[in-house]
């Protein structure tokens, strides 16, 4: 089996995207945390998943507020 090197999941919980192109920032957003190697956001559930090695929660928080989007850790 390989090491990928993803060892951190987080889901966050993103307010205020109305279209595809909202999504395509908040990826943006979430791809320039250090440490993010694959995202995933939902436009109509308000999900983002990210994936990585040793990330930070808060940064990716910061990171989409800086874009202009709602953002909470989900759960």
């Amino acid at each position: 089996m390989t090491n990928t090197g993803v060892t951190d999941r987080h889901e966050l919980e993103v307010s205020g995207m109305s279209c595809d192109s909202c999504v395509a920032h908040v990826e943006e957003a979430l791809q320039a945390v250090d440490g993010v190697q694959r995202t995933s956001v939902d436009l109509d559930s308000g999900l983002a998943i990210v994936e990585g090695a040793s990330i930070d929660t808060n940064q990716l928080v910061e990171a989409v507020s800086r874009a202009g989007y709602g953002v909470r850790p989900a759960g």
